[in-house]
């Protein structure tokens, strides 16, 4: 996992360097770099290609979000047509494989007990911007519970607190910012899950590619998303219907049948 990897050792070579009781930044030179890009925004859309091993070819992937009530994820091959979906709304996760026609849906209640708004930070994530987990996107009220440091290259390292809950720490994470105020890359090490979660950003001629890991319960995932266009608006996509011939099955098991 080339792309977990790396992220992982760029986070935690800043981790080494908060330990050597690197110096602080001031967090407004971040905040002042960071923030004027967070345009407000209701819909977005997303078209791209999926590159990801356990799949024979480069899938079309479009996204939709409708900002904090749904995200869709539609794959698409040629000759083919849509081969598999994910939706999220803020209670549950559905996600179908169309190929074998196997689907799962799963509650997204003991999520929320420690993110209540987990959607609205994915999409977050999505358009690279910080999140400060709990408490939304990075501003200047929830920045004060947010570590600065500078990093080599002219960019920050931010460091928000744990994610804690029912007398035990669920998750910690942090990031990176580049000079002009992009994310870099992101990582979550959710402890009480075994799940590590890892995206790098890279731009393009008004494009995005993001490298995505996901390690959990001693397995390991990894994709690339490059998006040709990132626009404002779009259209909702019209629901996945369910025959007799889906399956349903549990997210792990799911997982597996790739």
């Amino acid at each position: 996992m080339k792309g977990l990897k790396k992220t992982l050792m760029l986070i935690a070579m800043a981790l080494t360097a908060v330990c050597l009781n690197a110096q602080r930044t001031v967090p407004e030179q971040a905040l002042g770099a960071i923030l004027p890009a967070y345009t407000p925004w209701q819909n977005a859309e997303f078209t791209g290609r999926l590159s990801y091993d356990r799949l024979p070819l480069r899938p079309t992937v479009k996204i939709y979000m409708e900002k904090g009530s749904l995200i869709q994820i539609s794959l698409r091959a040629p000759m083919v047509g849509e081969v598999g979906r994910i939706e999220m709304t803020p209670d549950t996760l559905r996600a179908y494989y169309k190929l074998k026609h196997t689907y799962c849906e799963e509650p997204l209640d003991r999520v929320k007990r420690i993110l209540p708004d987990a959607l609205t930070d994915i999409q977050s994530f999505l358009l690279g911007r910080v999140v400060v987990l709990g408490e939304g996107e990075l501003d200047r009220n929830n920045a004060r519970g947010v570590e600065f440091f500078s990093a080599e290259d002219g960019g920050w390292m931010l460091f928000p607190q744990s994610v804690k809950g029912d007398g035990q720490e669920y998750a910690s994470y942090g990031y990176a910012v580049a000079p002009g105020g992009r994310m870099k890359a992101m990582l979550v090490s959710a402890l009480a899950y075994d799940t590590e979660v890892a995206l790098e950003y890279f731009y393009q001629n008004g494009g995005l590619t993001l490298d995505c890991g996901i390690k959990t319960g001693g397995k390991a995932y990894d994709g690339r998303l490059d998006f040709e266009s990132v626009k404002w608006g779009g259209s909702r996509m019209a629901p996945v219907k369910l025959t007799s011939k889906y399956t349903r099955m549990g997210f792990r098991q799911f997982l597996r049948s790739f």
